[in-house]
């Protein structure tokens, strides 16, 4: 992925040239100094709480679905095709 697509989704606030990244830090830093230091650190909690509650919403769906696939046929055949030292087959199953 490059740094200009990892910028389109989201995952980045900008794409800086390499001699540029220093200055734009400082500044972006001496904005964030002149604000209200108990706003900051709020925002800053509501940010973490968000994403850790995104992450944990994501991992328990994960789990969900793979608890329901190791239930599924295919896991079955799948673990059939190992213990008996074949090739799984799962043209069976659509």
């Amino acid at each position: 992925m490059t740094a200009q697509r990892a910028c389109e989704l989201g995952l980045v606030n900008a794409v800086l040239a390499p001699d540029t990244l220093l200055s734009t830090a400082s500044a972006v830093a001496q904005q964030l100094s002149e604000k209200p230091p108990a706003a900051v650190l709020a925002c800053k909690d509501l940010m973490k709480r968000a994403f850790h509650a995104e992450v944990e919403r994501a991992l328990t769906e994960e789990v969900a679905v793979i608890s329901e696939r190791l239930e599924s046929p295919e896991t079955k055949e799948a673990l059939s095709a190992f213990l008996e030292k074949r090739k799984p087959d799962f043209s069976r199953f659509s």
